[in-house]
């Protein structure tokens, strides 16, 4: 399941709020609920209501109305505030509780996953883009500390690996052949099959690693569209991220969308053709 923060919201604040939630459903002033009758099942059902609202209140704090939205008003849930009083309405309560625990637990999981992916490595994250490694030189003869200010944390997209393979059969020679040295010299880099973070340079001012996609993804047709995204994702969990681009439109397109930009010195730029 996706995660998708409000504006402003950490995944600190949005993993405390789900894991309350997941608490508060397993105390027994919650739900578990006994078995109850029929005659009381109208009851069931105010709780079970009441209890919605407050958790859809709450979580609105720290995710999105739709995300809120998909874990809340599931069709269940519609047909529980439309049955009448009867013992299928307090089952379908108790059915409708275990499986929005379940979402919850999942949401959970996957914030605590990323949030040790985040950790394994020190330094200033910077986002690369594709044509920082097709245009400039190779990524340890760069001096990173100058460029982002500190320790550098290098983290290249699923997406810029694509892009590479992709340039790997581009009609310009120089191009394709460039692309086939930049992935032969991350494969090399990466050889125990891990994705990092790896030292780069010699020393350890400068950590490299593969984001890759730990579900499902949207892949739109502008691969840029989908790095920035990528931006916006991490910087969620990261506040003090970059993105490196030797490019002007990117570039643009970052700082409108508040990314905070760094740029490639001249002086390690090549020509591709």
């Amino acid at each position: 399941m996706t995660i998708q923060l409000v504006p402003g919201a950490s995944a600190d604040d949005a993993l405390r709020g789900i894991e309350y939630e997941i608490g508060n459903m397993s105390s027994a002033s919650t739900f578990v609920l006994p078995h109850e009758a029929a005659a009381r099942s109208e009851s069931v059902r105010d709780r079970y209501v009441k209890w919605c609202i407050d958790v859809e209140t709450r979580l609105s704090a720290v995710l999105s109305k739709p995300q809120v939205q998909e874990l809340i008003q599931t069709s269940r849930h519609s047909d529980i505030c439309a049955m009448g009083p009867s013992e299928q309405l307090i089952r379908s309560v108790n059915a409708e509780i275990t499986t929005k625990r379940e979402n919850l637990t999942a949401l959970s999981s996957e914030l605590r996953k990323f949030a040790d992916l985040l950790s394994r490595a020190s330094g200033v994250p910077a986002i690369l883009d594709t044509n920082v490694l097709i245009q400039c030189v190779r990524l340890d003869q760069i001096d990173w500390p100058a460029i982002t200010g500190g320790v550098s944390r290098l983290i290249i997209p699923l997406r810029v690996l694509e892009e590479l393979d992709a340039k790997k059969i581009d009609k310009k020679p120089r191009l394709n052949k460039t692309a086939r040295e930049i992935l032969s010299w991350l494969d090399e880099q990466f050889d125990d099959a891990t994705t990092g973070p790896i030292t780069i340079r010699g020393t350890r001012d400068t950590t490299l690693e593969i984001l890759l996609a730990s579900r499902p993804r949207i892949r739109p047709m502008d691969p840029d569209e989908e790095i920035l995204e990528v931006c916006h994702d991490l910087g969620r969990y990261l506040s003090d991220l970059v993105l490196v681009t030797a490019d002007n439109a990117m570039r643009l397109r970052a700082r409108s969308e508040s990314i905070e930009v760094r740029t490639i010195p001249e002086k390690y730029l090549r020509f591709t053709g």
